[in-house]
């Protein structure tokens, strides 16, 4: 599922660390390690990356 980034650059006071910031829609299932894939530039990270979400 694709979503709206609403911030996405360096974070600041840690350097070399890129924050996204993004809405997870309604809908999606609560899990301790959802799959999460990022795209930039036609380039995408790693399947094995995991993020959890709560209710």
């Amino acid at each position: 599922m694709n979503v709206p980034v609403s911030f996405a650059g360096p974070t600041p006071d840690s350097t070399g660390l890129y924050q996204v910031n993004v809405t997870v829609p309604s809908g999606i299932t609560p899990s301790s390690a959802a799959p999460l894939i990022l795209t930039q530039g036609g380039v995408q990270s790693p399947a094995a990356v995991t993020i959890p979400i709560g209710q």
